[in-house]
């Protein structure tokens, strides 16, 4: 017979099997209600209900509300921009290799977390946003460096009107973007319901007829 005083768990505490499924149900809800409402506006109760548990599961798994924000940035938001920056810079030699590949990293990792874009705009771009240093601090400095110290390298130096250092803030932004105002353009008769396979294609266009276009013109003998 079960033992029952070695079965019995602190109040809020959940069952070992339990453990992964509700933490990473409470980081997945997170993430959504923060991208609709910002980081201020939601409470741990809120977070609780959308994922189906208790305020105590969420202080059990945590610690507290700037825990939770924490352990978003470690273990969502920065490993998975640091593979997407990291896919492209070793995608190739080449400037159309490297702005493809990170143009179709960012992409995929949109499409793997819908709610990145909204959440990068509200809680990166913004000033004051609950996100912005630790996604520095974490990823952006440290790859940013990267990808600019390559992008100045495959940059003819002269003639072309572009800087190194904005080509990654470019990319970035005609990703993030137009997916984060997807719910705006569907209230413009003009724009209507545009898919991520639609913005990805779009965005593949302007990327190669500009900044790729320009480089190759630059280079050309």
């Amino acid at each position: 017979m079960e033992n029952n005083a070695s079965s019995k768990r602190s109040p809020g505490r959940p069952h070992a099997a339990n453990q992964g499924t509700s933490r990473d149900a409470i980081l997945d809800r997170s993430m959504e209600l923060f991208a609709s409402y910002g980081v201020k506006a939601v409470s741990v109760g809120q977070i609780a209900k959308a994922a189906g548990v208790t305020s105590a599961m969420v202080h059990y798994h945590f610690g507290s509300r700037d825990g939770l924000l924490g352990c978003l940035i470690t273990e969502r938001l920065a490993p998975h921009f640091r593979q997407a920056l990291d896919s492209a810079l070793g995608s190739g030699e080449d400037m159309e290799s490297l702005v493809d590949s990170l143009t179709d990293s960012l992409f995929s990792l949109c499409a793997e977390m819908p709610s990145l874009p909204q959440l990068w705009v509200r809680e990166v771009l913004c000033d004051g946003g609950a996100l912005r240093q630790g996604l520095l601090s974490n990823v952006m400095n440290e790859r940013l460096d990267d990808m600019t110290a390559l992008f100045s390298q495959l940059q003819p130096a002269a003639g072309t009107g572009l800087s190194a250092r904005l080509v990654f803030p470019t990319i970035i932004s005609i990703v993030m973007l137009p997916l984060a105002a997807q719910n705006f353009f569907r209230e413009i008769p003009l724009i209507g319901s545009v898919g991520l396979d639609e913005m990805k294609r779009h965005a593949h266009v302007v990327l190669q007829s500009g900044i790729c276009k320009v480089l190759k013109e630059a280079s050309a003998p």
